[in-house]
């Protein structure tokens, strides 16, 4: 079975999420009301130089921060598939393999079903789901709090459990076209991004132009907002197809293009001063770095490439498994390190 590049997994909702808007930003993510959340501006310096259809161009070459190509296996820009351990590894691969064949086959109607036989050891069915989620965006809203876990003697019984009243957003058919819609503007957004760049300014060009790209919906939380576009302002859908969404929606939009470039990505939740919040980790040289692109809107490149230190002065970390980043190699030169 081929291997498709993470386009998609769990549904994980922040309470509240800070926009880069630094007048008067809402309250995000599921605040019950919408209060104003000003962010700080700071001075940014000079800006870095600006196919199949769910899998990168594969290469053997490994991953550089200078071009040509990094390595495009997706294996190796999950960042929770690569926590587990062989066995786990196994079933995580084999459960996204048939979720996104699953997906791609239009004439089935029929709800997510998969059964695993003989197991080599104790395997923690619901942790594969939840680490799938965590690494992959799109699977995440259509399909990571629908899908069951039971274990029967060593087999393993993945199953959507979604019943009418649990479908915000359709049927199996209604889902599939919506992928689609998504993986179509994804194409056309990172049309314009050239492959030959080095992967630092891969990944400024990406969250550059995403900045501009999506709208901070301020109504987002709203008591009389609709649960389907409240969970769509969290989501890749929301922020490539709608083009309006909050920080979640921003994190997980940008960690899906990095991985539809071929580059490593992983969402982080936290906080700021401003309620909930969320953001992605990059790697450049197996280092890693911070990037805000919400709050990018209205700072440039001050929250581009930031270690932990740095990121450290206005965002709380919240996230249990989170790479370290400590490394200054790449790092914002400007930024407020203590």
């Amino acid at each position: 079975m081929r291997r498709f590049a993470p386009f998609i997994f769990a549904l994980m909702i922040l309470s509240s999420c800070a926009s880069a808007d630094v007048s008067t930003q809402p309250s995000a993510d599921s605040s019950p009301s919408v209060t104003p959340e000003p962010t700080p501006t700071v001075s940014a310096s000079a800006s870095p130089t600006e196919e199949s259809p769910f899998l990168p161009n594969m290469d053997e070459t490994p991953s550089t921060s200078t071009p040509p190509e990094p390595d495009l296996r997706p294996e190796n820009i999950w960042y929770h598939y690569n926590l587990l351990d062989y066995e786990h590894k196994a079933v995580y691969l084999e459960l996204y393999d048939n979720l996104v064949e699953y997906i791609e086959n239009d004439g089935g109607t029929e709800l997510f079903s998969l059964t695993i036989e003989n197991t080599a050891s104790v395997i923690d069915g619901r942790g594969i789901v939840m680490r799938m989620a965590w690494d992959n965006p799109v699977i995440a809203l259509y399909f990571g709090s629908h899908i069951d876990v039971t274990d029967e003697n060593g087999r393993l019984i993945f199953h959507d459990i979604s019943t009418p009243d649990m479908q915000d957003f359709g049927d199996v058919t209604d889902i599939r076209s919506q992928i689609r819609e998504i993986k179509s503007a994804a194409d056309d957004f990172l049309a314009g991004i050239s492959p030959s760049l080095s992967d630092y300014d891969k990944y400024y060009a990406i969250a550059d132009k995403l900045a501009a790209y999506i709208e901070y919906n301020h109504s987002h939380g709203a008591p009389e907002q609709p649960l389907k576009e409240f969970l769509l302002d969290k989501s890749v859908y929301g922020g490539l197809v709608n083009r309006l969404c909050a920080c979640e929606g921003f994190a997980k939009t940008y960690q899906y293009l990095c991985h539809q470039a071929g580059l490593f990505c992983a969402e982080v939740e936290g906080n700021t001063y401003a309620g909930d919040h969320a953001w992605n980790v990059i790697r450049l040289d197996d280092a890693y770095y911070h990037v805000d692109v919400t709050w990018m809107q209205s700072n440039g490149d001050r929250y581009f490439c930031l270690t932990d230190l740095q990121i450290a002065v206005d965002h709380t970390i919240i996230s249990q498994f989170h790479p370290e980043c400590s490394n200054e190699e790449f790092a914002y030169d400007g930024g407020k390190i203590p």
